[in-house]
């Protein structure tokens, strides 16, 4: 079964590119996760394509181009949403959700314009069937140098998180830890549309910490349950896909919607035992 891995390039390169984007979506995921992020980083998601479609109308399908200008239309995205809101006077998280939708809504417009319905499906879907080698090379180390930077603000950001006033009281620099932490979700992000589109990324990004909050107790276990979850539904996502003929970014997502009705249905039952 396993063996179309190391017989098909196409699925070894997926299975790869998927392996890798799981560090950081489960690094990255349990902070937004406890920081009450998601919606936004579900609209930042969207935001992203405006950028991607000028990368692609101006160089072709060139992941570095359509990556440089993804990460600066994410950019702009927040940079925008924060001055309105502090213009306006409304919740950043409003302000973005206007600008999400407003991106979106550009990014098909240039997409539509300068290339064809299956090129508009694969920035909205993904096409992670493709992912060359040199493709997986940038995201070797775009995902690399998230860790690497994850890790050094890891102590500040988690103090942050348990308890802001606390962190601003030991001087942490609250605000450019909070910018460098969406940059990362940004580049994070940039990266992994090449293999779940603009509209299923942020799933591989929520879903295993939210499923692995359902499963385990404990912090490290629920990390370790999560990157063991991202790589069984990796997997099984892929064998399924090619074995039956499916949609291969939805079919990936979509396995991890088992283990989140057998987490939601674990939770009913242990409240219902304790009730």
């Amino acid at each position: 079964m396993f063996d179309v891995f190391f017989e098909y390039e196409f699925l070894r390169n997926a299975l790869l590119g998927t392996c890798i984007l799981t560090f950081s979506s489960v690094g990255l995921g349990f902070f937004l996760h406890y920081r009450r992020l998601i919606l936004a980083t579900d609209a930042l998601s969207h935001g992203l394509l405006p950028g991607v479609a000028v990368g692609f109308w101006f160089f072709g399908l060139s992941m570095t181009a359509m990556t440089v200008f993804g990460f600066i239309a994410g950019l702009l995205v927040v940079a925008l949403s924060v001055i309105s809101s502090k213009w306006s006077q409304l919740k950043e998280d409003s302000t973005l959700s206007g600008f999400y939708i407003l991106s979106l809504a550009f990014g098909v417009f240039l997409v539509s314009l300068k290339g064809s319905p299956v090129d508009l499906y694969h920035f909205l879907f993904g096409q992670i069937l493709s992912i060359t080698n040199e493709q997986l090379l940038i995201l070797s180390i775009v995902e690399f140098a998230v860790l690497v930077i994850l890790f050094f603000i890891y102590k500040p950001l988690l103090k942050m998180t348990i308890d802001e006033d606390y962190a601003r009281f030991l001087k942490i620099k609250t605000h450019s830890i909070k910018f460098l932490f969406m940059t990362l979700v940004i580049a994070h992000l940039v990266v992994s549309f090449q293999i779940f589109g603009t509209l299923l990324s942020v799933g591989f990004l929520i879903l295993p910490v939210l499923i692995g909050q359902l499963l385990f107790q404990q912090i490290h276990s629920l990390i370790l349950g999560s990157l063991v979850i991202s790589w069984i539904c990796s997997i099984s996502g892929l064998l399924l896909s090619d074995r039956f003929d499916l949609p291969t970014s939805p079919t990936l997502i979509l396995a991890f919607g088992v283990f989140f009705f057998i987490g939601l249905f674990k939770k009913i039952i242990f409240s219902k035992a304790q009730e």
